[in-house]
């Protein structure tokens, strides 16, 4: 195999909150943004692979959620602690890449939600 390309990445901020983008769309903004390869098949399948770490760590809390709705700051602690994991050393956009897994982890977790019943948001009180 080929020596793996990477490409060169800038320091720049980039804002938290963008209004009128979708989710999905972030999510590919983010992915481009954080992701070092420039092989199209290479980013694909590493995108795969951090999607999949991301699957593995939200099914270990799941199981809690039933018991404890999740809030934002349990979300951030899983993506920093995701985000710091040793495979991910060659990053250098962390900031991108915890966002990323946050917005991720967020997704995973309303689709996995069941839906309420008629009412039930009256049961909470």
């Amino acid at each position: 195999m080929g020596k793996t390309e990477h490409r060169k990445t800038t320091d720049a901020p980039v804002p938290l909150s963008r209004q009128k983008q979708s989710g999905d769309d972030r999510l590919k903004e983010l992915a481009e943004t954080w992701n070092p390869l420039v092989a199209e098949r290479a980013r694909q399948q590493y995108l795969e692979d951090v999607n999949s770490l991301i699957k593995d760590h939200v099914r270990r809390i799941q199981r809690s959620l039933a018991i404890k709705p999740v809030a934002m700051d349990r979300v951030r602690n899983l993506s920093a602690q995701i985000a710091a994991n040793g495979v991910f050393a060659e990053i250098r956009r962390k900031n991108e890449l915890r966002e990323y897994i946050q917005l991720y982890v967020v997704r995973l977790l309303e689709k996995a939600r069941p839906p309420r019943a008629k009412g039930s948001e009256n049961l909470r009180r």
